[in-house]
């Protein structure tokens, strides 16, 4: 199921990456695994540049706390049962934000779980909503150029 979201992902980016009003956070729920080295190849296999997509890791409580308290993410749960095919259980739902301000939230990797017309509906939901914010960025009532 990685190798899918990663996918979502690295389909987002590769469409919308050249706007310089998009950008794109990851953030590790599992910093001491993910160390520097491996999220630069995770941003090198994804295609990633850093000026617009920024990969993140932290203090493992902190990090888990805000995405709980501060994102409205379910909380993260390190799994116990050996042999715990992911440290993590966690949400893996993809924000979408114009400006600071939450305006979608869909969980990708569920939507697969329920079949490709459910993933594809979702997925074009998050691709709607990212074309919309950044629309308005473009929009003379807004103030941008």
């Amino acid at each position: 199921c990685l190798e899918t979201a990663s996918e979502d992902l690295k389909s987002l980016y590769q469409e919308f990456s050249s706007d310089p009003d998009f950008h794109m956070v990851s953030i590790s729920i599992d910093p001491a695994t993910d160390g520097l080295e491996q999220l630069q190849e995770y941003a090198r296999v994804m295609g990633a540049e850093s000026g617009n997509w920024w990969f993140l890791r932290g203090e493992e409580k902190a990090i888990h706390d805000y995405l709980e308290k501060e994102m409205g993410f379910m909380k993260v749960v390190r799994n116990q049962v050996p042999p715990a095919k992911n440290r993590f259980s966690h949400d893996r739902a993809l924000l979408v934000f114009d400006g600071w301000k939450c305006v979608k939230k869909r969980d990708l990797q569920f939507a697969r779980t329920q079949g490709e017309k459910v993933r594809d509906s979702y997925f074009q939901d998050v691709r709607k909503s990212i074309l919309k914010s950044l629309a308005s960025r473009d929009s003379p009532t807004t103030g941008n150029p």
